[in-house]
């Protein structure tokens, strides 16, 4: 049955999600439910037994709709029964004609209005490998078979071929989350395995890099590249650098992990520098968009993809196969390399568990050598004194 409260902003706030999805009932409309995912999703639904079947349907996501306007939906659903007609039994007859075109401009509305970087990757991913194969199809008669099709034609990257299995397979799972399906099509279909990427710049390979990064005329993107350098940050993390999560005293940072866990990064010296500066000089940007470390004219009002400046900088240092994530590698190896254990890296690097961080085992067990063969020594040089 679940829980009753009376539906404010407060009192929902206040719901913390757990392990298994929670169903809480408004005590001011009994048709009116919200159910929250272990995820933290929280959204509001019409549940009404009819004619002996259990109808449910989500009228939105929690605060995007507010509790008036939730309550005045559900009050709509229940004049409209009252008045002889099943507006869910509408819903779903107009579900069975959606196509998976219709539910990916849904899902780009509900499921990713706050997330702007996410929705243009999926959407980028979406349209180039899913969109034309799956034309007119409706939701209903995706298949297996359908997946694989598509996964068949990108098979050529694995990496690539599984991250569209999961955006198709994310986008089923929204589907079922708003009573579109009652399946996944994509479940029971693997991934390929994936061998992780370990390139770190080299003694010989590191100054290269920081001769170029100081040869760069474009400031902007000079302090981007070093602060991916100085902190093991993710590309999207300082892209998103807010001010008001930066504590330049403390040397602090306030981050989201990909994980949707928040993370206080440590901001070494160098790091510190870049901002205090960024921070006085003047911001010739819209006022909305100056929170933003990097700001710009952009729907997202900061900083785009830097490809380009990043390709030209790699080929000025002459470095080969070294991408811009690699930097977060070089960041971990380096530590690694000084006598940080993999669990120090791991909380640097925002890892939500220690697998993730293993890939840098063996470069830990060489670093662990050192040492024991540096104490060893150590040893012996006592004993022949």
């Amino acid at each position: 049955m679940g829980k009753s409260i009376n539906f404010t902003k407060a009192a929902i706030n206040e719901i913390s999600p757990e392990n298994k999805r929670v169903i809480v009932n408004d005590t001011s409309n009994r048709f009116l439910k919200l159910i929250v995912q272990p995820s933290g999703l929280k959204s509001f639904y019409y549940v009404r037994r009819l004619k002996g079947i259990t109808e449910k349907h989500k009228l939105g996501d929690f605060p995007h709709l507010s509790v008036s306007l939730a309550r005045e939906e559900a009050n709509k659903m229940s004049l409209q029964i009252a008045l002889g007609h099943n507006p869910m039994q509408e819903i779903k007859t107009n579900k069975k004609i959606c196509t998976i075109n219709d539910l990916f401009e849904i899902y780009l509305i509900e499921h990713a209005i706050n997330k702007v970087d996410e929705g243009r990757q999926d959407k980028s991913l979406f349209e180039k490998y899913a969109s034309k194969k799956f034309k007119r199809k409706t939701i209903n008669d995706v298949t297996k078979d359908d997946i694989r099709a598509i996964l068949r034609e990108v098979r050529k990257t694995k990496v690539l071929s599984n991250r569209v299995l999961a955006l198709l397979s994310k986008l089923f799972n929204f589907a079922i989350d708003i009573d579109m399906l009652d399946s996944n099509p994509c479940n029971g279909i693997n991934k390929y395995p994936e061998t992780p990427r370990k390139r770190h710049l080299s003694k010989e390979e590191l100054p290269k890099l920081l001769k170029a990064l100081d040869e760069e005329t474009n400031q902007t993107w000079k302090d981007f590249f070093y602060l991916l350098l100085w902190t093991g940050a993710r590309k999207n993390e300082i892209q998103k650098m807010k001010w008001n999560s930066i504590l330049l005293d403390e040397s602090r940072w306030s981050t989201m992990t990909k994980n949707g866990d928040e993370q206080n990064k440590y901001l070494p010296a160098p790091a510190i520098e870049i901002l205090s500066r960024r921070k006085e000089e003047p911001r010739m940007i819209s006022e909305s968009k100056q929170d933003y470390v990097f700001p710009a004219e952009s729907a997202s009002g900061h900083i785009q993809e830097p490809k380009r400046a990043w390709a030209k900088l790699i080929e000025r240092a002459k470095i080969t196969d070294f991408r811009m994530h690699d930097l977060r590698h070089t960041f971990a190896v380096w530590q690694i390399s000084e006598g940080a254990s993999l669990y120090t890296v791991g909380k640097s690097l925002g890892h939500k568990s220690m697998q993730s961080t293993e890939v840098y085992a063996d470069i830990e067990m060489s670093a662990i050598k050192k040492s024991i063969d540096r104490s060893v020594e150590a040893m012996l040089n006592v004993k022949n004194a």
